[in-house]
């Protein structure tokens, strides 16, 4: 998946905004000033839709706009459902510190997780010499995440992700070259697959998990190795 910045302080990309492209990869903008009087500007060839509609759309590559949570949700849902990495385009106007989803858990885990994120924000903020310091600070003590490490972040909203969730957008290139790897040491697996044998799957998915340190999403693995067979098939 590639990511582009862009910036531009006239224009909020608000609400999220999904460009289906058709054909091709063409880049239009969509603008909305501040949240009235959306106006669109569109390529010639380019499909848009906001987000409800993504469910309902087939498209030979996707471009999003937009920098926050609900971004990163739509890349994963994407991932999920088969798409692949290199047919999508991430367009973040800015990039933004997320809170660290390990010290946000509830019931139970409150006393481990919240409090030692209570604990890291008050000991941030006595010592930070201004904010972009503090938020360094809560990024060491792993309170504070980040899209990209070569990227400083400029904004905070109080979002919430996991590390595996960002490291499942970052990661689309490395789990097809493991899915690959997968399919040429057992391509009896995966001709039982194309067979119809939906169960030879676990044979595919198992070393593809262990390359992976058991990180990888099981059910992007799966899309994964599913568009690959077919796409070879």
């Amino acid at each position: 998946m590639d990511t582009a910045q862009t910036a531009s302080a006239a224009v909020s990309y608000w609400p999220l905004v999904v460009l289906a492209v058709a054909g091709g990869l063409f880049f239009g903008w969509i603008a909305f000033r501040g949240t009235q009087n959306p106006r669109l500007f569109l390529t010639v060839g380019l499909n848009a839709l906001t987000l409800a509609g993504l469910y309902f759309v087939v498209a030979s590559g996707f471009t999003l706009i937009g920098g926050g949570k609900t971004a990163v949700d739509t890349c994963c849902w994407l991932l999920e459902a088969g798409v692949a990495p290199d047919e999508i385009w991430w367009i973040r106007p800015r990039d933004g510190w997320v809170f660290n989803r390990a010290l946000t858990q509830p019931i139970e885990l409150v006393g481990s997780s919240d409090m030692q994120l209570q604990a890291d924000w008050v000991s941030a903020a006595a010592q930070a010499g201004d904010a972009t310091d503090f938020a360094h600070r809560l990024e060491a003590s792993g309170a504070f995440l980040r899209f990209d490490e070569a990227v400083e972040p400029t904004m905070f909203r109080g979002a919430t992700m996991s590390e595996l969730e960002l490291e499942q957008v970052e990661e689309g290139a490395e789990l097809e070259a493991w899915c690959r790897e997968a399919l040429a040491a057992r391509a009896d697996a995966a001709a039982d697959v194309r067979a119809g044998v939906e169960k030879a799957l676990g044979a595919l998915i198992g070393p593809v998990m262990q390359a992976s340190g058991g990180r990888a999403n099981p059910g992007v693995v799966r899309a994964t190795l599913l568009r690959l067979i077919r796409e070879d098939g």
